[in-house]
C-alpha cells in the first residue's frame, strides 16, 4: 500500500472439502471500514465453528479458538492497518480450514498487466 491506509477491510471463513470430490463451503464474510469490526467477526466465527466441531474434530476446534484470540489481538490490527492480509488455516482429516482477514486498497488494482509483466499464460491461454 503507497503509505495511505486501507479503504476497508475483509474477512471470510471457508472451508474445502477434497472428498468424496472437492468443494468449497462459504462460512460467511464481513466487510467494514473498521479493522476492529472484521476482526471481531472472525473471531466470533471462529469461536462458533469450533463450537459447532466440539468433540467431532478437538484439533481443529482448538485451533478456530486459538484463531478467535489471534483475530482480535492488538497485532493483527496493526498488520490490517499497515495493508497485510492475516490468514489462518489447518488441514484437518476431511477438509482445509480457513479464515483470512485482508485490506481492501484504496488504489484499484489493474486487472490487465502491462506487457511483460504478470504471469504468463499457459497452454490454451490460462494462468499455468
Amino acid at each position: 500500500m503507497s503509505g495511505r491506509w486501507p479503504a476497508a477491510y475483509r474477512a471470510e471463513a471457508v472451508a474445502y472439502l477434497h472428498t468424496p470430490r472437492p468443494r468449497m463451503f462459504h462460512l460467511g464474510d464481513c466487510f467494514s471500514v473498521h479493522a476492529g469490526e472484521v476482526q471481531w467477526w472472525a473471531g466470533e466465527r471462529a469461536v462458533r465453528i469450533a463450537a459447532s466441531l466440539g468433540p467431532d474434530d478437538p484439533e481443529a476446534a482448538a485451533r478456530f479458538l486459538a484463531w478467535g484470540h489471534e483475530a482480535a489481538a492488538d497485532r493483527t490490527h496493526r498488520l490490517l492497518r499497515a495493508g497485510r492480509a492475516v490468514v489462518y488455516s489447518h488441514t484437518g482429516t476431511e477438509c482445509l480450514w480457513e479464515i483470512s482477514l485482508r485490506p481492501v486498497p484504496q488504489d484499484p488494482v489493474p486487472q490487465d498487466p502491462a506487457p511483460g509483466r504478470g504471469p504468463e499464460l499457459g497452454p490454451g491461454g490460462g494462468v499455468p
